[in-house]
């Protein structure tokens, strides 16, 4: 568990400064790193309660923007040795608002905060112990 406050802490930080992530994860296409611009750190609601955040590939941001798909990463399958916060920036997410803001079905723990939007207002709904 402590482990997983150490990378929602990482994650977290990178959202609030707008720094893109490399991480190794494993899926079924294999373990390989991969960068991406992280907005949402949050648990599933329905099942087991995963902790995961959903970012975007790079490679995506050649797509049109109601194409690119978000991709959820499992922090239990993430290696804290293997997670860096890069230089590399970005001023708001590549999705559509919806995907970041209108999130029924899981309970957030950070997100990335639209400067349109009352910081404080929406941080008082993000979940406490983490």
């Amino acid at each position: 568990m402590e482990e997983t406050k150490e990378i929602i802490a990482i994650v977290c930080n990178a959202i609030s400064g707008r720094k893109c992530l490399e991480v190794y994860y494993e899926s079924k296409s294999g373990k390989k790193p991969r960068t991406v611009e992280p907005y949402i750190v949050g648990i599933k609601d329905g099942g087991k309660g995963n902790i995961f955040f959903a970012a975007l590939p790079l490679e995506e941001l050649s797509k049109n923007m109601d194409d690119r798909k978000l991709r959820h990463y499992l922090l239990k399958d993430i290696d804290i040795r293997r997670i860096k916060v890069l230089s590399e920036t970005f001023i708001e997410p590549g999705v559509p608002r919806k995907k970041i803001v209108d999130t029924p079905t899981i309970k957030v723990i950070c997100r990335f905060i639209y400067p349109d939007e009352d910081g404080q207002e929406v941080m008082k709904k993000w979940v406490k112990k983490y």
